[in-house]
């Protein structure tokens, strides 16, 4: 088995080992999932329509919200709004649609699974979102919230109204990016659940999230191997009511021919230490007194500063409209960004990070974010670090590295032009210490989680934003003063783009 640390060090870049990788074009992953024998149940196409600004949505407490009935509109709007296609483009031969999520190399490694309680008026059971056909595929009928209750973590004394489930096809990630893929299925799956809370709380519904399940018992119930699929979140709607323990009997895996669905290219390979990772995850681990990660990372501030909760700017995007045009934009140009629009941005990533917390796992245990400033208006250009107690930032060292950052990305020159690159960081050693192996799935998808909320404030404000995975890892820890036992997990820049 291999620890957090380990791993993410084992599947490293650096410069002068990277290896050539030629894809194999006639063995492309496919991006959507297919069933061959169940019945589809066909969802509303269009969406609830919303005017509301995003940051106001984000700000959004879900606590004390009273359960309503998930019926078959309501159900279609979050799915909707959680993963969506925007777009259609035409390269070489074939169709490739855009989404509401973001993804490394557009490969969209991560699906949804519902289970939907008795009050509806869909039936109950437990069915797969298919994305492009905008309809559900029923895998076990009946009622399943007691083993949603039993296997997942943190759910208290109630059968969820309704459940989603996000898990991960590797081999459609590994394809692309081999050994190193874990890293960005657990980003991309982020991506995808920051969307989904965003979609439920749209609807005025509760809800509950966490990373911990009982990995064979959650997998097994909606037909997944574990291996070449794989569990990686849970976001439930409580019932309005608490309901009655219950034994709930053991189930038998779904048919091959549902397993098999998660087969999407002809030859996969299973790549070593992606197994190795995740399978040392399966334990969770009960935690209290952890230290916040911004103590572990022996970064010393000079001086804070302070920035106010600001109300939206007049041309600010209303969600879900933000949603629906959100894109990975790299055509940056050199223009200061306001401070005005600076400071809308940290207000929506500090809103978004503190509320809806993965149960039991804060996120300032698992995460500290920081950002390169470029050229941002009454911001001195250098390398910042975010305060997770207090509404402010600091600077860490004087300097524009924008361009040297870019360099680290793989020589990636677009990147600095940016007018600011945030970063998510992490003590390795401290996750395994605190949260054993599974601490690397905690911080990856909390790092995605926040990600898409860069992404979806950026189009929100008019600006473009653009995630990155791939640095040479050594030289993205030397540039920004880490020591060996942390890293950088994810950088997405942000400023103003050409066009959007």
């Amino acid at each position: 088995m291999l620890s957090a640390r380990q791993y993410h060090m084992q599947t490293a870049y650096f410069r002068e080992r990277m290896v050539p990788h030629t894809l194999d074009w006639e063995n492309q992953p496919a991006v959507f999932k297919r069933y061959a024998n169940l019945r589809a149940i066909q969802l509303p196409r269009v969406p609830a329509v919303f005017s509301l600004p995003l940051s106001e949505l984000t700000a959004r407490d879900h606590r004390g919200v009273v359960a309503r009935s998930i019926l078959r509109e309501r159900m279609a709007s979050i799915l909707g709004l959680s993963c969506s296609l925007t777009a259609r483009a035409h390269h070489a031969g074939n169709d490739f649609y855009y989404r509401s999520v973001a993804s490394a190399g557009a490969l969209f490694p991560n699906e949804i699974y519902l289970v939907q309680g008795q009050a509806s008026d869909l039936t109950a059971g437990i069915c797969h979102y298919a994305v492009d056909r905008q309809c559900l595929y029923a895998l076990r009928p009946g009622s399943f919230g007691a083993y949603v209750r039993g296997a997942v973590h943190g759910l208290g004394g109630r059968e969820p109204a309704a459940a989603l489930l996000i898990s991960a096809i590797f081999f459609r990630s590994a394809w692309k990016y081999r050994e190193r893929a874990y890293r960005y299925v657990l980003l991309d799956g982020g991506h995808l659940l920051q969307n989904i809370l965003l979609s439920i709380k749209a609807l005025s519904l509760p809800l509950e999230s966490t990373y911990d399940f009982d990995d064979f018992t959650a997998n097994t119930l909606v037909g997944l191997d574990g291996r070449r699929e794989a569990l990686l979140a849970c976001v439930a709607i409580p019932a309005a009511e608490e309901s009655e323990t219950r034994d709930a009997p053991p189930i038998g895996p779904l048919a091959e021919d549902v397993q098999a669905a998660s087969r999407v290219a002809r030859v996969e390979v299973a790549y070593e230490k992606i197994e190795r990772i995740h399978k040392a995850g399966t334990a969770v681990r009960p935690v209290t007194g952890a230290a916040a990660m911004q103590e572990r990372m022996g970064l010393s501030v000079k001086a804070w500063r302070s920035f106010d909760r600001s109300r939206p700017l007049a041309d600010e995007g209303t969600y879900p409209e933000v949603l629906f045009r959100r894109r990975s934009r790299r055509n940056y140009v050199r223009r200061a960004l306001p401070y005005a629009r600076f400071e809308r941005l940290l207000d929506m990533l500090w809103t978004a990070r503190g509320v809806d917390d993965p149960a039991g796992r804060e996120n300032q245990k698992l995460l500290c974010i920081g950002f390169l400033g470029a050229d941002i208006e009454d911001v001195a250009p250098g390398i910042y670090l975010l305060d997770d107690a207090q509404r402010r930032f600091g600077m860490l060292t004087a300097g524009n590295f924008a361009k040297r950052m870019a360099t680290v990305c793989l020589n990636q020159e677009w990147l600095a032009q940016a007018a600011v690159h945030f970063i998510f960081l992490t003590d390795l050693k401290q996750l395994d210490e605190t949260f054993g192996a599974r601490g690397y799935r905690y911080a990856m998808l909390s790092a995605g989680r926040f990600g898409q909320m860069i992404y979806l404030a950026c189009t929100a404000l008019g600006l473009g934003a653009c995630g990155i995975g791939a640095f040479y890892d050594s030289e993205a820890r030397q540039l920004i003063g880490l020591h060996a036992d942390s890293a950088l997990l994810y950088l997405v820049a942000a400023g103003s783009v050409k066009r959007l």
